[in-house]
């Protein structure tokens, strides 16, 4: 009975962990994908400005 109290609060304490790391993820790859727009623009915009 204790094992499987103790298998179920590990369990959980290692599905919150994996959540949080996955939305810390999640986040990281939105920042960079924001921010890989905003320089595609700028170089886009430079490129646009050179041609004309």
């Amino acid at each position: 009975m204790f094992a499987l109290h103790y298998v179920k609060t590990h369990l959980l304490r290692l599905s919150s962990m994996c959540t949080r790391s996955i939305l810390y993820l999640a986040c990281i790859y939105r920042v960079l994908r924001t921010y890989g727009d905003i320089n595609n623009l700028r170089y886009s915009s430079l490129n646009h400005r050179i041609d004309s």
